[in-house]
């Protein structure tokens, strides 16, 4: 039988890319609110930084888990 490595590193790259989305999913939230706030939207979900982060970086989360 094959050892079980292959298995290991599938997990690894699959860690690496879910903490790679929440990364970018957090600074793409981050950004996008500090534009949107600048540029004067009343959006509640991008204007507020509490909550664009983490929505942002669910966004990321889900499309890496993919």
């Amino acid at each position: 039988m094959k050892p079980a490595s292959n298995n290991k590193k599938d997990r690894k790259n699959k860690i690496r890319r879910i903490l790679l989305g929440l990364g970018l999913g957090s600074m793409a939230g981050y950004i996008a609110s500090a534009i949107a706030g600048s540029a004067g939207s009343e959006c509640l979900i991008l204007c507020n930084q509490a909550v664009a982060i983490p929505y942002f970086a669910v966004i990321g989360f889900l499309v890496a888990w993919r």
